[in-house]
């Protein structure tokens, strides 16, 4: 697709006059490797007639400029000018290693643009998050309801591995369950009949691409942003947890107790999970989120889900430091829960917290979250919500998990040992609350007597 594109925007400054062209990645390196590979070497290369007729009036390693008062160029953004054409690569990594980055694209280098331009934005997925996923979601959705785009909006293209010809292979291999189960699914979405050389491709180079398949190999656009996200924590229990089928529905079960687990902030998010406990499974059956809100609103939120849902509560387990940070008002957050009243409707929503074992560092915490992850059954319809961040609505609760990951360092080219303090990061702190505390015994809870009477 890059050189499709850069050559479309060599042909257009060649023959059209009075022509900007522009080539935006995230480091100049990156654009001018793109630049000198995808219109350089293919103006070095046209014919000499050609050549002679579009002579170069400026050769950089970063422009090339015509006598037709056209211009094409590399950077990594684009902040003035009026550019007609516009190529983004891998806008999806910049968004996800790169928000700062992503944004200021964004507010700069779009605004250059204007009706009757042509803008391409071409990248490989990196999950449920940024802009890259914004703009893919909303031309998908035009599809959906069969609305042409206007001239300022995006028009979806997508290239799965069904449609491509070359992924194919002659000789055979065994097919088990899942990979049945997989090519049902494409198909029955799809609209289409896979071949057995199709079948065979896919479980041979899914054997060696693992959760990476998804990402370098998808058949559907939700696929593609399912896929895993470079530097994620939990890319492998998460895929595994899907295969396993793990992730799906296992809702409220009446008589067993509901334990909730948390991570609490102020200005930042305050994440809840709400757990039962069956046996060996842990059963993940609810999550909420807020922020900028005080504890009595979270007591509120749990004495309304025992009364929509039944939700009979066993322990309240907070962060380690529950016993000690204030939540505004003099005293500690663990204090407050023993006295809540709200302000709105003076209703007493109090309950008591138990206090998180302690960790001496952030990767214990992500390790217990690995090791707890095999007995995890997540209600995946009730664990994935949607709130306002910065006036744009995210998927939090499981995304959150499926986004949490490391920094990345860009002079280095490769990740730290610290994780991005995004809003990905408040579901999975409260997870290592469960991960660090959680022990297995029995959860029937109290009342259980009752309903067998």
């Amino acid at each position: 697709m890059t050189t499709f594109i850069d050559l479309y925007i060599l042909d257009d400054v060649l023959f059209y006059p009075d022509m900007e062209a522009g080539i935006i990645a995230h480091r100049l390196p990156d654009a001018t490797k793109i630049f000198r590979r995808k219109i350089k070497y293919p103006y070095d290369n046209l014919p000499d007639e050609i050549k002679e007729r579009k002579p170069l009036i400026t050769q950089r390693n970063d422009e090339l400029a015509f006598p037709n008062n056209s211009v094409v160029y590399v950077s990594t953004s684009i902040r003035s000018g009026t550019a007609q054409r516009l190529h983004i690569s891998e806008f999806g990594k910049i968004c996800a290693k790169f928000p700062e980055k992503a944004d200021e694209i964004v507010a700069g280098s779009l605004n250059a643009i204007h009706p009757g331009s042509i803008l391409w934005i071409e990248s490989t997925a990196e999950g449920k998050d940024g802009q890259f996923y914004e703009y893919c979601q909303e031309a998908q959705k035009l599809i959906h309801e069969g609305i042409k785009p206007n001239k300022l909006e995006f028009k979806l293209f997508f290239f799965g591995w069904t449609s491509d010809k070359d992924k194919v292979l002659d000789q055979e291999v065994v097919l088990n369950q899942k990979h049945f189960k997989y090519f049902n699914k494409i198909e029955s979405h799809l609209g289409i009949k896979l071949t057995d050389q199709q079948k065979w491709w896919w479980a041979a180079t899914e054997k060696t691409q693992r959760h990476l398949m998804k990402k370098e190999h998808p058949a559907t656009v939700d696929e593609a942003f399912e896929a895993a996200i470079e530097g994620a924590y939990y890319v492998e229990e998460l895929a595994t947890a899907r295969a396993e089928g793990r992730i799906g529905k296992f809702p409220h079960i009446p008589g067993i107790t509901v334990d909730t687990w948390w991570d609490i902030g102020f200005r930042d998010p305050t994440s809840i999970w709400f757990t039962q406990t069956v046996g060996k499974q842990i059963n993940v059956i609810d999550y909420y989120e807020n922020n900028l809100t005080g504890l009595a609103h979270y007591g509120k939120i749990l004495y309304d889900k025992s009364v929509e849902y039944g939700y009979h509560y066993g322990t309240h387990t907070g962060p380690h430091d529950t016993m000690k940070h204030e939540f505004g008002v003099g005293k500690t957050i663990a204090e407050q829960a023993k006295s809540l009243i709200s302000p709105i409707d003076g209703k007493n929503y109090s309950f008591m917290f138990s206090v998180a074992n302690r960790i001496n560092s952030d990767q214990e915490g992500r390790e217990a979250v690995r090791n707890i992850f095999p007995y995890l059954f997540f209600n995946e319809p009730m664990t994935t919500i949607a709130v306002k961040i910065g006036g744009k609505e995210k998927l939090v609760g499981l995304p959150s998990l499926e986004n949490f990951r490391a920094e990345w360092d860009e002079k280095k080219e490769d990740f730290r040992d610290n994780y991005v303090h995004n809003y990905a990061s408040h579901a999975s702190k409260a997870m290592e609350t469960l991960a660090i505390t959680h022990q297995f015994k029995s959860r029937i809870s109290d009342y259980l007597d009752d309903i067998l009477v």
